[in-house]
């Protein structure tokens, strides 16, 4: 059965799915960069390096990633050609991806390297100077005062308990009879 194509839904959705695309490239790359800075080679699962933890997270990436770009063809589909998935958005779609792929995409692994070191600078500026400072801030204040919590619990403990730890220690005024140790008066 053919659907007839008009110009008003033509258009928009090659555009849509063509910019879609591009954005899917981006988020791929977001991956490929992760795992450049954890250096795990794109054929490590085809070689047998099963079950080692990066493998089943390149796996689970993986998934992840064909859930977005499955979802984001729905979106196409529903939203902007009414429910009806349409060849040319999907070739559109797949162009955009393939398309960043080959042009931005490998600029951007070519400066994976800048890219890491650029994202572990700027994580490290914000540990210098919002997470140390409040760490040291917590460590100064909340400890001094889990310290004077913590003495005022020992001493009410030890001033609860001391009279039984008096009484049980103190030796006793006088002996049993028939032990030997009685008082001569």
């Amino acid at each position: 059965m053919l659907i007839p194509v008009s110009r008003e839904i033509f258009l928009p959705v090659i555009v849509w799915s063509l910019a879609l695309g591009i954005i899917s490239g981006a988020v791929y790359d977001i991956f490929r960069i992760r795992r450049a800075a954890f250096r795990i080679p794109g054929t490590r699962f085809l070689r047998g390096g099963k079950g080692r933890a990066d493998t089943v997270l390149t796996f689970f990436e993986d998934i992840l990633f064909s859930l977005f770009c499955t979802s984001v063809f729905i979106l196409i589909a529903y939203r902007l050609s009414f429910g009806l998935p349409r060849w040319y958005s999907a070739a559109a779609y797949a162009g955009g991806f393939f398309l960043y792929r080959e042009t931005v995409g490998v600029l951007v692994m070519r400066s994976a390297e800048a890219i890491i070191r650029a994202l572990c600078r700027a994580v490290l500026f914000v540990y210098r100077r919002a997470i140390c400072p409040a760490y040291g801030f917590i460590a100064r204040h909340i400890g001094s005062f889990a310290g004077k919590i913590s003495s005022r619990r020992r001493a009410a403990y030890t001033a609860k308990y001391e009279k039984h730890l008096v009484l049980s220690f103190t030796l006793p005024e006088s002996s049993p009879p028939g032990s030997g140790n009685e008082r001569k008066s």
